[in-house]
C-alpha cells in the first residue's frame, strides 16, 4: 500500500463524490486539467488495484493498494513446444520442470488445450490447467472440471480477471 498525505484544508464533503471524475477540478482556469486523479484512478483499477482517500479539515491521504502480481511466465506457441519447456518430450528417462500453473487455449496448433490438459494429468497430475476458451459448451466444461483443469477463462478477458483467476487457482492449492 501507498499513502500520500497533505495537511491542507481537506476535501469538501459535497464534491468528494466528484474528485476521481475526469476534467473535474476546483482549480482556476489554467491552474490544472483535473486530469491527475482520474488517471491514476484508471490505472491502479485497470492493475486489480484500488485507490481510496480521507480528508477531513487536517488533510487528505490518498491510499493505493495493488494486487501482487510477480508471476514469472514461460511462453509456448504450441503443444509440443509446451511439453519440450516442461520437460517431457526427450527420449528415455524425463527431468522434469516444475511450474505452478499450465494456461494453455483451448484450440491450438498441433493439439487441443483439453488434449494437452489429458497429457499432463498422466505424466504432472499435480500440475493445475487453466484453459482460455470462448467456445466451449456446458457439456465440456464439466469434463473439463472433472480432470486437472481447475478453472475456465472465457474470451475476451482483461488483465484483472486474468490475475483473479490466477490468483483463485493459487489460493486452491
Amino acid at each position: 500500500m501507498i499513502e500520500v498525505s497533505d495537511t491542507g484544508r481537506g476535501i469538501p464533503e459535497h464534491i468528494q463524490s466528484r474528485i476521481f471524475e475526469p476534467f473535474f477540478t476546483t482549480g482556476a482556469p489554467g491552474e490544472g486539467t483535473g486530469l491527475g486523479l482520474s488517471i491514476v484512478h484508471r490505472l491502479v483499477s485497470d492493475l486489480g488495484g484500488s485507490l481510496t482517500f480521507t480528508s477531513s479539515l487536517a488533510g487528505t491521504t490518498l491510499r493505493m493498494t495493488l494486487e501482487s502480481a510477480q508471476h514469472k511466465v514461460q511462453e509456448a506457441t504450441s503443444a509440443h513446444e509446451a511439453l519440450q519447456l516442461l520437460g517431457l518430450c526427450t527420449e528415455g528417462e524425463r527431468s522434469y520442470r516444475p511450474i505452478d500453473l499450465l494456461i494453455t487455449d483451448a484450440t491450438m496448433p498441433g493439439m487441443r488445450g483439453s488434449d494437452l490438459a489429458a497429457n499432463l494429468a498422466v505424466e504432472m497430475p499435480e500440475l493445475p490447467v487453466m484453459i482460455i476458451s470462448g467456445q466451449l459448451d456446458s457439456q465440456v466444461r464439466e469434463k473439463l472440471r472433472r480432470s486437472n483443469v481447475v478453472a475456465v477463462l472465457d474470451k475476451p478477458f482483461n488483465r484483472k480477471s486474468l490475475l483473479a483467476a490466477v490468483n483463485a487457482v493459487h489460493h486452491k492449492a
